[in-house]
């Protein structure tokens, strides 16, 4: 059996078992010991489906199971300097040129993204990311059966300001 080791815990021995989903129809298996929604995949459905996405989850961990859910574009993230109108990118040869509009009705940003290569082709595409605030995903984590929810930035605790957000729910 493979071994890890944790600092605060000592030896852990067992295996793994990595299943990938979709967050708007995850797979009906498990129970499993932990979810992760990393990615800042959270936020792009309606809110509708956001809470069936975490019910979902929510019914595939055993009891005490944890939900681990990051997010780069809560609320108190973007409050102090707002939504950049304009951005860029470059990473592996590739440049994303990003225009954004906030919707403040709908607490969406709309980004209008345009990739070029090295040889120079372009592809555009559409974005839509629901803009939650914190305490708003607290409530739809409890909403969706999950008990204590603790709130980090990844290194300490989460504020305004901080770059994301990490939720940890427990089931």
């Amino acid at each position: 059996m493979p071994q890890l080791t944790t600092a605060s815990n000592g030896p852990v021995t067992g295996s793994a078992r990595f299943v990938a989903g979709d967050l708007r129809a995850l797979p009906v298996t498990g129970p499993f010991d932990a979810v992760v929604s990393w990615g800042n995949s959270f936020g792009y459905l309606t809110p509708e489906d956001s809470a069936r996405s975490l019910a979902g989850m929510r019914a595939v961990l055993r009891r005490g199971g944890r939900l681990a859910l990051e997010s780069l574009s809560v609320a108190e993230t973007w409050l102090p300097g707002g939504v950049a109108e304009r951005a860029e990118y470059a990473f592996g040869g590739v440049r994303m040129r990003v225009v954004n509009r906030y919707d403040a009705a709908e607490s969406r940003v709309e980004s209008e993204v345009a990739f070029t290569d090295e040889d120079g082709r372009v592809e555009h595409a559409r974005l839509a990311h629901r803009v939650h605030t914190s305490g708003e995903l607290v409530r739809m984590l409890r909403a969706a059966g999950f008990a204590d929810v603790a709130l980090s930035d990844g290194e300490g605790a989460f504020k305004l300001g901080s770059p994301r957000l990490v939720a940890v729910a427990t089931a």
